[in-house]
C-alpha cells in the first residue's frame, strides 16, 4: 500500500499559481486493476466486500480511492458505497464533497479527506461542454499563463495545460496550449457573457472551419471565463510584418480571406438544419485585432457584441462600442459628440471591407505600406483623441480612402484577380448601406477569386504540358475553359462582379466540391508535368488522364442540365472551327469516354472528305439492285442482297441530279459518296436519330442516285409512319402521345439539326413528311414518338457546296419551305436559317397537333404572316409560353449572315428553351383523373412545362367541364372531384 501510495503522491504537479494537482490521466495510468486488487486485499474490507470494492473504484471512484490512499484510509471505500442509494453512479461524479456530507459519511476523517480532495478535484476541460460554476477552492489545471491583451472588460490569456490533463485533443508533448478569455466581475460583464456564450455555443453547432473553437465556459470566484482554441497571431500583427509563407501566394490570401468571409456570412445568415434553426446575426466588432490566424486560416474571433435574433426581429441595434478606425459610417456622429445610431449587418460588411483594404495594401506594399494607409486616415477630436477611419463622417467618404484605392488599383492594371479584389472593396465601402453587398455576395465573389487564381495556375501548367502531351489533354483542357467560361471564371471584365454564376444563391451549395475539384486538378497536372520532365515524349503519351478527366466531369456536374448541353455545344463548335486533323486521327472511336467527340470527329471527316474529293475513291457506290417490295410517299422499300447470301432490308430515296452533271459526273458521284459517308458514321454511333445508311446506288436513265438506308426491322411489310401519318391517326384526344413525349420530340429535332449545322451540311428537306417512326414495336402508335428517324437527306449539301439536282416541287414538300427561298426560284443558295424555318414549321405542327396546309390564294409571304399572327399566337395556350416563343423564333427572327453566329442565336432562342420544357416536363406533377374523360385541346390544359400547371377535367359528359385547377391551387371552375397529384397525393 505504501508504495502506491508514494506512486500516487509523486504525480502532483504545480499550476501557474504553485497550487498541486494530479492529472486524471496520470492517476488513471498508476491505478491498474491489479494495484486495486492488491491495496483492498491487504487494507482489512471483508471477503465478501473486496469484488464489489474493486468494481466500484475501477468504474469510476478512482479520485476517491487516491484520496483515501493518500490520507491512509483505503478501507474507508465501503463507507462511501453504503452513501450510493443503488443508483450505481460513480463516486468520483460526487467530487468534490461538502464537509457536512463527508462528517456523515466518515465522520473521523473527514477533514484530512476534505482537504486532499481539491488536489484530484480539479476540472478536466474536454470540447462542446456548457458553462459550469466552479467551486471557489477549485485548484485550475493551468500550468503555464501569458497575458495577451488586458482591458476593462477583463483579461485574455494563452494558458497551458499538462497534455496528461485535458480532453480537448490527442497530442504528443507534455503541454495544450489554449486562449482564456477572463472577464471581470460585474452586472454587466455578466449580461455580457451570457450573451457571448449564448452566440459562441450556438456557431459551434455549426462547427465552422474559420470561427474560433469554443471549448467550454466555466465560473470562479463570480468571475465569467470562456476557453478557446489557440491562434498563432491576430490579423493586426500579420499586417504588421512581411508576408509569411502560409500566404505568400495571392492564391493563399484569397483562399483565407473567402474562408473569413464564409463565418461572417453564417453568423449574418444562421442556419442549423440538423435543429431546424434560422437566426439573422452581426458581430458589430470586425477589426484586426479579432480576426485570428492559425497557419494558413484566417479565424473569426471575439464575439462580446455579436448577436443572433429571429428572423422576424432584424439585425438591426443601436451602435454601443466606443470610437474605432473600422466603423461604419453610420455606428456613430464624428461631428455630434460621438452620437450612436441603428446599426445593422451592412455596417459589418463596411468594417470586413477596412480589413481587405489594408489586406490589399499588404498584399502589394507590405507593412510599411499599411502603416502610410493608416496614416493618410489620421483625424484628431479634441487634442485627446485620434482616430483612422475610412470614411469622412456625415460628409461622406473618405477622399484619402478614394485616393489611395485609386493608387492601388493603377499598380493592380495587369493582375486581374487583384483588381476583382479592389471592386469588391470599393462596393464593400459604398457610402450608402443599401448599397453594399450582403455576406454572401462578398463570399461569393471572393470565391471566385480563389478559383480565378487556381485557374491561371492550372492553365499555366496546361499549356506547358500540351507542347508535349497527346490530343487527349487538350480536349480535357478544352472541357475545363468551357466550363471556367460557364461559370463566369474568363470574364475577365467583369472579375468579382455580381455577372458571375458564382452570384447565384444555388451556386454556394457546390462550393465545396468545386474548391476540391480544382485544386485537385492543380495537383494532378503538376503530377502530369513532373512526369513530363522526367519521361520521353512517347512514355509520357501513355497515361489516359483518367483522374484529370474525373475531376472535370465533377465541375461540369455542377451545372444544370440546360447549361451542360449549352456547354457541350460550346465545347463541339470548338472542336469543329478548325481542321486540326489531329481530332481525327487520335482519337480511337472505340473509346466511349468521348463518345460525342467522335460523333463530331465523323461529321467533320465527312466534311472534309468532301471537301477533298479529288484526293480520296468512292467507298459507298453499290452495282447490286435493290428489289422494290412497296412504295412510300416516293421513296422504296425492299432488300438487296449483301453479298453473303443474305437480304438486307432497305429503304431507298431517290437523288436526282442537273443533266449539266454528266460531263463532271466523277466529281458528283464523289459528292454523293461523302453525304452517304456522314449518314454512315452517324448512325453507326447511334448518336443521331437517322437511319443507318448503307450505300447508294445509280440510276442513270433517271438520272439519280438511291440513298439505301437500313432499316431498323428485318420485316419489309412492318408499318412505317411519317410524323404527318403519326398525327393525322392520333386525333383523338386519347390516342395523342403526352405532352412531355412531344416536347422531347421537338428537342430530337431541333437538337439533330443544331449538330448537323455544326458539320457544315444543311438538310433542306426538313418536314413532317421526312420523319419516321417504326410503331409495331410499342404498344400505340403514340409511344413511337421517342423514336424518331430523320430522312430526307437527298438534297443535303455542304453550306458552301452547290445544289445536286432540281430543287423539290412536290407541293406537301413546298409547305415547309422558307417564302424568300420560295420566290428566288430554283438555283438560289440555299442557307442556315431557311432549315431553321423548316423545323419551326414541324414544331408548330407539334404543338398543334395538326397538320397546317397552305392555302393557294395567298402567296408564301403571305402565309407566313398568317402563320405568325394566328396559329403560332394560338400556339401558347397549348404548349406555353417557351415554347411558342421558340417556334416563333424559327420563322420570324433575322439571322446573321455568319453561320457561327446563326447557330449560336439558334441555340439561345430555340435549343436552350426547348430543353427547358423538357426538364421541367420530366420534373412536374402529373394530373391524373378518376374518370375516363379527356382534356380539351384548345386550352392546352396540362401545361405543366411551363410553370403554369392548368388542368380542364371531365366527368361523364364531355361538354360539361368538371373544374378548372391552376398552379396556384385555385379552382376557376368548381365540380367536386377527386384526383391524385403526383404520387398518390390526393386532393
Amino acid at each position: 500500500m505504501a508504495s502506491l501510495r508514494e506512486r500516487i503522491s509523486a504525480l502532483r504537479i504545480a499550476n501557474a499559481d504553485g497550487v498541486n494537482f494530479v492529472p486524471i490521466k496520470a492517476l488513471l495510468n498508476v491505478l491498474q486493476e491489479k494495484d486495486i486488487k492488491g491495496v483492498i486485499a491487504e487494507c482489512g474490507i471483508k471477503i465478501y466486500q473486496q469484488d464489489e470494492a474493486v468494481t466500484v473504484i475501477r468504474r469510476g471512484g478512482r479520485r476517491v480511492f487516491a484520496i483515501l490512499s493518500i490520507i491512509e484510509q483505503e478501507q474507508l471505500i465501503v463507507e462511501f458505497m453504503k452513501y450510493d442509494n443503488f443508483l450505481d453512479t460513480e463516486l468520483d461524479s460526487k467530487l468534490p464533497f461538502e464537509e457536512d456530507t463527508l462528517r456523515k459519511i466518515i465522520p473521523n476523517h473527514y477533514r484530512g479527506f476534505y482537504d486532499v480532495q481539491w488536489e484530484f478535484s480539479t476540472p478536466l476541460f474536454k470540447s462542446n461542454l456548457y458553462h459550469r460554476k466552479l467551486h471557489d477552492r477549485c485548484i485550475l489545471p493551468f500550468i503555464e499563463i501569458k497575458v495577451l491583451g488586458e482591458g476593462g472588460f477583463g483579461v485574455v490569456s494563452k494558458v497551458s495545460l499538462p497534455a496528461l490533463h485535458q480532453g480537448i485533443y490527442e497530442k504528443e508533448s507534455d503541454k495544450v496550449e489554449i486562449i482564456r478569455k477572463e472577464l471581470k466581475s460585474s452586472g454587466t460583464e455578466e449580461e455580457g457573457f451570457e450573451n457571448e456564450q449564448h452566440v459562441l455555443s450556438l456557431l459551434r453547432c455549426l462547427q465552422h472551419p474559420n470561427i474560433i473553437k469554443f471549448y467550454t465556459a466555466y465560473t470562479l470566484k463570480a468571475r465569467p471565463t470562456l476557453l478557446f482554441a489557440a491562434a498563432d497571431y491576430d490579423l493586426k500583427y500579420f499586417l504588421d510584418r512581411p508576408r509569411t509563407s502560409a500566404f505568400a501566394t495571392d492564391q493563399a490570401m484569397f483562399q483565407g480571406l473567402y474562408g473569413l468571409s464564409s463565418a461572417v456570412k453564417v453568423v449574418h445568415e444562421y442556419v442549423s438544419e440538423e435543429h431546424h434553426l434560422r437566426l439573422i446575426g452581426c458581430h458589430y466588432d470586425l477589426k484586426p485585432d479579432n480576426v485570428l490566424v492559425h497557419h494558413n486560416k484566417l479565424i473569426l474571433a471575439d464575439f462580446g457584441l455579436s448577436r443572433l435574433k429571429s428572423e422576424d426581429a432584424g439585425s438591426g441595434s443601436r451602435f454601443k462600442a466606443g470610437a474605432g478606425d473600422y466603423l461604419a459610417p453610420e455606428c456613430q456622429s464624428l461631428q455630434d459628440g460621438f452620437e450612436k445610431y441603428m446599426i445593422g449587418r451592412g455596417s459589418d460588411i463596411w468594417s470586413f471591407g477596412c480589413i481587405l483594404a489594408e489586406v490589399a495594401t499588404h498584399m502589394e506594399l507590405g507593412p510599411q505600406g499599411v502603416v502610410d494607409f493608416a496614416e493618410k486616415r489620421k483625424i484628431q477630436f479634441g487634442g485627446f483623441l485620434t482616430l483612422r477611419v475610412f470614411h469622412a463622417g456625415i460628409n461622406g467618404p473618405s477622399k484619402h480612402v478614394i485616393t489611395w484605392l485609386d493608387m492601388l488599383e493603377s499598380r493592380f492594371s495587369t493582375n486581374e484577380a487583384r483588381k476583382g479584389f479592389l471592386h469588391l472593396i470599393r462596393d464593400m465601402l459604398e457610402f450608402e448601406v443599401l448599397k453594399r453587398p450582403n455576406a454572401t455576395e462578398v463570399s461569393a465573389r471572393l470565391f471566385f477569386l480563389v478559383q480565378r487564381t487556381v485557374f491561371d495556375a492550372a492553365t499555366e501548367i496546361f499549356n506547358q504540358l500540351l507542347e508535349k502531351a497527346d490530343y487527349e489533354l487538350a480536349i480535357e483542357y478544352e472541357r475545363f475553359k468551357t466550363w471556367s467560361e460557364a461559370v463566369g471564371l474568363l470574364d475577365v471584365s467583369g472579375l468579382g462582379q455580381k455577372s458571375t454564376w458564382f452570384q447565384q444563391r444555388r451556386a454556394c451549395t457546390h462550393f465545396d466540391q468545386i474548391e476540391v475539384l480544382m485544386l485537385a486538378i492543380r495537383t494532378e497536372l503538376s503530377i502530369q508535368w513532373d512526369m513530363a520532365l522526367l519521361e520521353p515524349f512517347e512514355s509520357f503519351n501513355k497515361p489516359k488522364y483518367h483522374r484529370l478527366r474525373t475531376h472535370i466531369d465533377g465541375l461540369w456536374n455542377t451545372q444544370s442540365q440546360a447549361t451542360i448541353r449549352a456547354m457541350s455545344g460550346l465545347l463541339e463548335s470548338r472542336l469543329l472551327s478548325g481542321d486540326d486533323m489531329k481530332l481525327l486521327t487520335q482519337i480511337d472511336e472505340g473509346q466511349h469516354r468521348y463518345r460525342r467527340i467522335q460523333l463530331l470527329a465523323s461529321m467533320k471527316q465527312a466534311k472534309i472528305s468532301v471537301d477533298k474529293y479529288r484526293t480520296r475513291e468512292v467507298q459507298f457506290l453499290v452495282d447490286k439492285a435493290c428489289t422494290k417490295e412497296r412504295e412510300m410517299d416516293g421513296r422504296w422499300i425492299g432488300s438487296m442482297e449483301t453479298g453473303k447470301g443474305d437480304k438486307s432490308h432497305v429503304l431507298m430515296e431517290s437523288l436526282e441530279y442537273h443533266m449539266k452533271w454528266i460531263d463532271n459526273f466523277d466529281q458528283l458521284v464523289k459528292r454523293v459518296d461523302g453525304l452517304v459517308s456522314l449518314l454512315s458514321r452517324l448512325g453507326k454511333l447511334n448518336s443521331f436519330p437517322v437511319l443507318p445508311c448503307k450505300s447508294f446506288c445509280h440510276f442513270p436513265e433517271r438520272y439519280s442516285f438511291g440513298i439505301l438506308y437500313e432499316l431498323p426491322t428485318r420485316n419489309t411489310k412492318a408499318s412505317i409512319l411519317t410524323l404527318a401519318d403519326l398525327i393525322n391517326i392520333t386525333q383523338l384526344r386519347t390516342e395523342r402521345p403526352l405532352l412531355g413525349d412531344v416536347f422531347r420530340l421537338a428537342y430530337i429535332l431541333v437538337s439533330a439539326l443544331f449538330e448537323f449545322h455544326k458539320a457544315q451540311w444543311l438538310h433542306k428537306s426538313i418536314s413532317s413528311f421526312n420523319i419516321l417512326f417504326f410503331p409495331d414495336s410499342f404498344d400505340s402508335p403514340a409511344e413511337s414518338i421517342l423514336s424518331p428517324y430523320l430522312i430526307g437527306f437527298q438534297d443535303s449539301r455542304l453550306g458552301d457546296d452547290v445544289t445536286f439536282g432540281p430543287n423539290l416541287d412536290t407541293g406537301k414538300l413546298l409547305d415547309y419551305q422558307h417564302p424568300e427561298y420560295l420566290k428566288a426560284g430554283p438555283g438560289t443558295p440555299f442557307r442556315q436559317d431557311f432549315d431553321y424555318y423548316s423545323v419551326g414549321i414541324v414544331l408548330l405542327e407539334l404543338g398543334c397537333w395538326k397538320l397546317l396546309r397552305n392555302k393557294p390564294t395567298l402567296s408564301p409571304a403571305q402565309i407566313k404572316e398568317h402563320l405568325v399572327k394566328h396559329e403560332v399566337w394560338l400556339l401558347g395556350s397549348y404548349m406555353g409560353e417557351v415554347y411558342r416563343n421558340a417556334v416563333m423564333a424559327c420563322l420570324n427572327s433575322v439571322w446573321p449572315n455568319s453561320a457561327q453566329d446563326a447557330s449560336a442565336m439558334f441555340e439561345r432562342l430555340v435549343l436552350g428553351p426547348l430543353s427547358r420544357c423538357m426538364e421541367s416536363q420530366s420534373r412536374s406533377m402529373s394530373i391524373n383523373p378518376l374518370t375516363d374523360g379527356v382534356v380539351d385541346a384548345e386550352f392546352g390544359a396540362l401545361n405543366y412545362s411551363l410553370g403554369h400547371l392548368m388542368a380542364l377535367v371531365w366527368y361523364g359528359d364531355p361538354l360539361r367541364p368538371r373544374f378548372i385547377i391552376d398552379l396556384q391551387g385555385r379552382v376557376i371552375l368548381k365540380h367536386p372531384i377527386r384526383i391524385e397529384l403526383g404520387e398518390g397525393d390526393k386532393m
